[in-house]
């Protein structure tokens, strides 16, 4: 495992683990991540609030996601990871690869130099600027999600939520508020080629906050924004595979990625040691339902208007208020 920053690094992102994320943390490790990678509160409801506001929203019945610090977690990853075997190039960064026959030729900028390395397999883990993505199929800046956050003194009368706010004029995908310690974490998701711009659209969701919620916000304490997929979504070629981010798997909904980024390696995994004749062939096979299934997540997204959101919003709300039932996989609140 090349690793070109650390672990641990600071990676941004909102830092929020499904159950289903979690299950399969234990499935491979045995365990979940241990308490210093838990960031207070630790168990985060799910509250969907529509363009309407608040009053309309729901908390999503027995749902409930972990909330961690992302540097502690990766941390943890690594460690697990090399006490189950991995060997982890720290500081070591996958500059280019050529493929020959039935065999792969990685080269490596270390701490020490360059490097290379041959296997029979590349499995493209190295995120949204995947380097190894690009070589196979590139993207393009509007199949991105650039998402902004702030961070704020906690204020308002906010439950222990991963608040989802869909709002056309806030943000295309979603805006959202994550409670984190004794701060709010703000975010929108913007996208390049579409309105509002960034500044725009944290500036509606601090005033929808302060009306509705009572949450005063003036200077933010922190700033800090990242990408993520949107679309275009590709699981490799010939002896490389692409997994999580690099893959494109992200739901522009809810912001789920982590999730993703831990069952596609499992599936990658999977199809190399079953022994199939074309590996990479056969993980694309199990992927395809879940990438169909985000692509048109994608375009639904586009073709949503605060009309649809809003009726989606009620409709699940009802369903939940009816059936007291669980949702699907990831953050549920999807519309």
């Amino acid at each position: 495992m090349a690793e070109k920053s650390g672990p641990p690094r600071d990676k941004v992102c909102g830092g929020l683990l499904s159950k289903v994320c979690l299950d399969l943390m234990v499935g491979i490790f045995g365990s979940g991540p241990p308490r210093e990678a838990i960031q207070d509160p630790g168990k985060l409801g799910v509250f969907v609030v529509p363009p309407s506001g608040m009053e309309n929203g729901f908390k999503v019945p027995g749902e409930e996601l972990l909330n961690v610090k992302r540097r502690e977690l990766d941390a943890w990853l690594a460690e697990s990871a090399e006490r189950h075997g991995a060997e982890l190039l720290r500081d070591c960064e996958t500059v280019a690869f050529r493929e020959s026959g039935r065999a792969v030729k990685v080269l490596l900028n270390t701490k020490n130099g360059a490097a290379a390395v041959t296997a029979r397999f590349l499995i493209g883990a190295d995120g949204i600027y995947s380097k190894i993505r690009e070589k196979i199929s590139r993207r393009s800046v509007d199949q991105r999600v650039i998402y902004a956050q702030e961070y704020h003194p906690r204020s308002g009368n906010l439950e222990d939520c991963f608040y989802m706010m869909y709002r056309g004029d806030m943000s295309p995908t979603y805006s959202y508020l994550i409670p984190k310690g004794d701060r709010l974490c703000l975010g929108v998701g913007i996208l390049s080629a579409r309105p509002p711009r960034m500044r725009e659209g944290m500036g509606r969701l601090k005033d929808w906050l302060a009306q509705d919620c009572g949450v005063k916000v003036k200077d933010p304490v922190h700033l800090e924004g990242y990408s993520a997929p949107f679309g275009n979504i590709h699981f490799g070629s010939g002896n490389v595979f692409l997994v999580g981010d690099a893959a494109g798997l992200g739901n522009p909904l809810t912001g789920e990625g982590i999730g993703y980024a831990i069952g596609s390696a499992e599936a990658a995994s999977r199809a190399i040691l079953g022994g199939a004749e074309d590996p990479v062939s056969a993980y694309t096979v199990e992927m395809k339902r879940l990438g169909d299934e985000l692509e048109s997540l994608v375009r639904g997204t586009l073709a949503m208007d605060d009309e649809e959101r809003e009726r989606r919003v009620a409709a699940r709300k009802q369903r939940s208020l009816s059936s007291n039932s669980r949702a699907g996989p990831g953050p549920t609140g999807t519309p």
